[in-house]
């Protein structure tokens, strides 16, 4: 029996345009890909996550401060979550924004995915609150 391959992604610097259809389809259908634009999202640094040469992941990151950084926007198309992209994006995340001299992470999970991001080291911090009519909770992590 062969071996099966891995799938061929890759995570590289894109636009912030390049997000926007992303953001949208798996973050806000009902909005538009200009409703899906966050404040400081000119001066953030945004990655894409690639199958291929197919972009099918993004994520945004904000620089609040001289030691954190904040992670927004995360989103991985709703046909290849759950096969390792968006660990492997947020395992060089962590690895990029150590390397700027980042020393704390910070995000706002939607609480549907925080066994996500405690399965990667973040810990939830403050209580439960929302964003329109989501429930969002705090994390965060030590780089």
């Amino acid at each position: 029996m062969g071996k099966k391959k891995a799938p061929d992604y890759s995570i590289t610097d894109i636009r912030l345009e390049d997000c926007l259809p992303i953001r949208q389809r798996v973050l806000g259908p009902t909005l538009t890909q200009d409703e899906c634009r966050v404040p400081h999202d000119e001066t953030a640094c945004h990655l894409g996550g690639y199958l291929n040469s197919d972009l099918i992941a993004c994520v945004s990151l904000f620089r609040l401060d001289a030691d954190t950084v904040q992670l927004r926007k995360f989103a991985v198309l709703p046909e290849f979550q759950g096969h390792g992209l968006g660990s492997l994006i947020i395992q060089s995340t962590f690895e990029r924004c150590r390397e700027q001299g980042f020393t704390l992470m910070t995000l706002d999970a939607r609480v549907t995915a925080t066994r996500f991001y405690d399965k990667h080291g973040m810990t939830p911090v403050g209580d439960i609150f929302f964003k329109g009519t989501i429930k969002h909770i705090r994390m965060i992590k030590p780089l």
